[in-house]
């Protein structure tokens, strides 16, 4: 049991990665945690959808304190990420773990093409 120091180390990299990318997060998260915890999936996209906005909220903070912020579009983003974060994990929830796990698959493999094209 526990968490190892590979898991620590793995969520550390990708929480550094993601609040200065943002793009991606998630998904690399949960690839993180579902390579180095043994746990069922539904669990581990919660811990990560956790470990997510801890990564977010200390972003803003961040963010807050050293930069100007257009406030109408950061009440949308609120707003738009609350709503998409509370859909998700129903619908996370009430999605069978191999449908689950393909989509992750495939949004990750979708995402890193993108990604790629753009350069």
């Amino acid at each position: 049991g526990g968490i190892t120091w590979p898991t620590r180390i793995g969520v550390f990299v990708a929480g550094a990665y993601g609040s200065y990318f943002g793009a991606g997060l998630g998904v690399l998260l949960l690839g993180v945690l579902g390579i180095l915890l043994v746990d069922e999936l539904q669990r581990t996209n919660a811990l990560k959808t956790l470990l997510s906005f801890g990564v977010n909220a200390i972003g803003v903070v961040v963010f807050l304190v050293t930069a100007q912020v257009a406030w109408a579009f950061a009440g949308i983003l609120v707003v738009t990420s609350a709503c998409g974060g509370v859909l998700g994990a129903r619908v996370a929830r009430l999605l069978p773990a191999p449908v689950l796990r393909g989509a992750v698959v495939i949004l990750g493999v979708v995402v890193a093409a993108v990604l790629l094209i753009r350069g």
